[in-house]
């Protein structure tokens, strides 16, 4: 029996939020055995963070480049820290970009950042979306779109 084009998803106990994903090109039954086959040419993304931090590109936008580079350079030169509490957004525009940095609803304490922090994962990996044509989003739980988590760092097109 032979079954082609498996991809495995391997999880750490150890280390929770690391995700190491393989893709094989076969699988081949002989015996009681199973023999994997590598496909070294299959290639996957992994999108690791932090070991909890979470981010994802979407949708079809028109931002410019630029224009998030300037919004980023706003954050750096602003406040070194931010306490956000419950359900309230940093909101930041330049031109045709959009960032926002939010506390989800309910959570228990102020979510602290530092400007640096903030600027350097709008750099990487969220401007990558923008030059891709992507909006995009970031978060400390990988439900981007629930209420789950502390936080959330979007990366958008201004309207």
């Amino acid at each position: 029996m032979k079954f082609t084009t498996i991809l495995t998803t391997v999880a750490y106990a150890s280390v929770p939020g690391l995700v190491l994903s393989v893709a094989f090109s076969s699988v081949e039954q002989q015996a009681d055995q199973l023999e994997l086959v590598h496909d070294a040419g299959a290639t996957l993304c992994t999108r690791d963070i932090e070991k909890r931090d979470v981010f994802t590109c979407f949708g079809s936008i028109t931002a410019s480049v630029s224009d998030c580079e300037a919004a980023i350079a706003d954050i750096q030169n602003g406040p070194e820290t931010f306490a956000l509490y419950s359900d309230v957004c940093l909101n930041w525009r330049e031109g045709t970009c959009a960032v926002r940095f939010c506390a989800v609803p309910y959570v228990q304490r102020p979510v602290n950042r530092t400007s640096e922090w903030v600027a350097s994962f709008l750099t990487s990996p969220l401007l990558n979306c923008v030059r891709a044509g992507q909006a995009g989003i970031m978060a400390d739980h990988p439900n981007v779109n629930s209420n789950a988590g502390t936080y959330r760092l979007h990366i958008e097109q201004a309207v």
